[in-house]
């Protein structure tokens, strides 16, 4: 198997991207390697801008070129336990794993979530996986606790190196459906609004200048009457609770999300609100699921792709949001 020595990419700024300091940069195109990782990395001039070492400091500009040539090195990797958590695998081969994670499964170990994790399942499943930063071993990519669906996660450093490339250059389709209040006017759109952490509430995120460039690409499905639409989202960025984030911007939030203000009854007859009230307890998540995933295969560079339908309990509130209304 050919095992990469070094964790090799090169990257284009984009215009929205100037002006963030480039360990900033570097840890959202290659979200898989820690910051302090590449700090580290910085200092040893593996990093080049223009093909010159620059500090971490330096603030990228518009097409700059960003060339990193990191070694891997092994860490030490803190002590997961394996758990026999059953997985639904979608695809499976010696470099790369597709799963349909349900809801209520953290993707890895945090403070709060030491044990019944995805990479806690995968370690049950897979053996070691020495793959990626100790405490995240093989994931190219997260989904919320609550949200459901595809995950693609990498058995083998190779793959992990191009998968997260694909990423950074945002060449990985990523769609999903959920139930949102209202009906969105336009029906398609783009949201193009920066995504950073709200200073008043430090555990969730809001749309704010300083923060993040984040895209989101949406249309509606289907409408529910005049109080929820079925509408499917496509991220060209990945950044935290992006999708719960950017349809409360627009005042259309996530069905059921209880962060985001989707688990409060608005607008909607004064008669409903004791059913619809049930239909989010039945749900207790937000209705968000990752239906499709598409990539390049990261080793024979084929085109995969993958969808999946509403996973049942989204499924199961739509068919009950009809029926009330």
């Amino acid at each position: 198997m050919n095992t990469p020595d070094v964790i090799t990419g090169k990257f284009s700024v984009s215009p929205q991207e100037e002006g963030q300091r480039l360990d900033k940069y570097l840890t959202n195109v290659l979200g898989f390697l820690s910051r302090q990782r590449l700090q580290k990395a910085l200092k040893h001039g593996v990093i080049k801008v223009n093909n010159k070492e620059v500090k971490k400091s330096y603030k990228v500009k518009a097409n700059d070129i960003i060339e990193v040539e990191i070694p891997i090195i092994k860490e030490e990797r803190p002590d997961l336990t394996p758990e026999p958590i059953p997985l639904e695998i979608v695809y499976e081969d010696s470099h790369v794993v597709v799963i349909n994670k349900p809801p209520g499964l953290v993707v890895h170990p945090a403070p709060g979530h030491w044990s019944g994790t995805l990479v806690n399942a995968l370690l049950h499943k897979y053996g070691a996986l020495d793959v990626g930063d100790s405490d995240r071993p093989g994931i190219v990519h997260r989904l919320d606790k609550d949200t459901s669906g595809l995950m693609v996660v990498a058995l083998t450093e190779e793959a992990l190196v191009k998968l997260a490339t694909q990423l950074a250059n945002r060449t990985v389709k990523r769609k999903y459906k959920a139930i949102v209040w209202g009906i969105p006017s336009p029906q398609a759109g783009t949201i193009n609004a920066p995504i950073g952490r709200d200073p008043a509430h430090r555990d969730r995120f809001t749309v704010i200048p300083s923060g993040k460039e984040a895209i989101t690409h949406y249309k509606t499905l289907e409408s529910v009457g005049k109080y929820w639409s079925l509408v499917e989202c496509q991220l060209e960025t990945g950044r935290t609770h992006q999708i719960r984030v950017h349809m409360k911007h627009i005042g259309h939030p996530v069905f059921g999300d209880p962060v985001y203000g989707g688990n409060k009854i608005k607008n909607v007859p004064l008669k409903l609100h004791k059913p619809v009230k049930e239909i989010i307890n039945s749900l207790n998540r937000q209705a968000l699921h990752a239906y499709h995933l598409s990539f390049k295969h990261p080793i024979s560079d084929r085109l995969l792709s993958f969808e999946i339908p509403l996973y049942k309990d989204i499924q199961a509130t739509l068919e009950s949001l009809k029926e009330i209304y």
